[in-house]
């Protein structure tokens, strides 16, 4: 993997992505060429697309997109639905992400400091090394809050 294909996952998802299919796989670096190409439009579809057909993986690419306007504009209220969705199918990153939407009252939802500190905490023990340190800021802030049963 190159250097621009490293920054591109960095910027978009912050982790190294483990496709769970060849066809994930695939259709992933078909986005990466046509976002290494210049044709950003192009990838975003080829996401939308994965998206569609429920690939987590490209949820939190997606999410990304929106997040840093890599596609020409922010949108967050969409990269909090897809860090959710994605977070929901279990990744890592997404759980980070979507806690610190909730702990932040980011893109539209509403802040939410026991579900932040349960996504937190599930990312954490899953080893992402950032959300446990926004789980001990979160912690630190509010000493007394306990996080929810539940992550939802």
């Amino acid at each position: 993997m190159n250097r621009r294909h490293t920054n591109f996952i960095l910027a978009l998802a912050g982790i190294w992505l483990l496709p769970s299919s060849a066809y994930s796989a695939d259709r992933l670096y078909d986005a990466l060429k046509a976002y290494d190409s210049g044709r950003v439009i192009e990838a975003e579809r080829i996401l939308e697309r994965m998206v569609k057909a429920g690939d987590s993986e490209a949820m939190g690419m997606l999410a990304g997109f929106f997040e840093t306007g890599q596609a020409g504009r922010i949108n967050l209220k969409r990269s909090g639905e897809l860090y959710h969705r994605a977070a929901l199918a279990g990744e890592r990153h997404a759980s980070a992400k979507w806690a610190d939407y909730l702990a932040l009252g980011t893109g539209g939802v509403l802040r939410d400091i026991p579900q932040a500190l349960c996504w937190f905490s599930l990312a954490t023990a899953n080893g992402h090394n950032w959300a446990r340190d926004r789980l001990a800021e979160e912690h630190a802030k509010s000493p007394a809050t306990k996080s929810a049963r539940n992550c939802e």
